[in-house]
Order: C-alpha cells, then structure tokens, then sequence
C-alpha cells in the first residue's frame, strides 16, 4: 500500500528519493540567490586584483578554475552511490544555509 507524500520522509529526512522535485525547490532558491551575490564579488575581485592588461588573463584563470571546481564537485558526488549521495546532500544543504546566513550577517 502507498502512503500519502508528506513534507517528511519515513526516515525523518525533507527529501527522499521518490520526492517531487519542489521538495529541493527552496534550497535551489537560495543556492541560485548565493550563487548570484557571490560570482560577481570574486569576479570584482580576480580582475580588480591585476592591472587593465592583464584583465583578460585574470578573467580566463578565474573561469578555468570555476570550472575545474565544479567538474571535481561532480565527480566526487557521481563517484558515491545514490544512498550516500543523498545523506551528503542534505548535509551540504544544511551547510550552504548556514554559510548563506553567516554571508548575510556578514554583508
């Protein structure tokens, strides 16, 4: 028999995996609005760090390792199995909301 979907899964968890997708909807929000503030900070940052010349440089060397960062961040998760993968996602949910309210108290 199936059970009625509720905000909690049987094992106390927000998602599971047969949630719906708007169980993660809220933390993408706040992921999307984190990742907004603080791109173009660090961008500010790489090519205020240089001088007008060489701004082209520090713009390509931010992005490769941009990049680099989230291809290792894929691997790492895609090289666990689905159980783990998910116990680490509800803790780096966790995480990235308390780094988001220490950014805010912060700014």
């Amino acid at each position: 028999m199936r059970e009625r979907a509720t905000w909690r899964s049987r094992d106390g968890n927000l998602a599971g995996e047969h949630s719906s997708w708007t169980a993660i909807l809220p933390a993408l929000v706040v992921a999307c609005i984190g990742t907004g503030m603080f791109n173009p900070a660090v961008s500010a940052v790489a090519l205020g760090s240089v001088e007008m010349e060489m701004c082209g440089l520090a713009a390509g060397v931010n992005d490769t390792f941009r990049q680099a960062g989230v291809a290792v961040g894929v691997a790492a998760l895609g090289g666990g199995s689905p159980p783990s993968y998910v116990d680490g996602l509800h803790q780096a949910a966790i995480a990235g909301a308390c780094s988001h309210s220490l950014a805010l108290d912060a700014a």
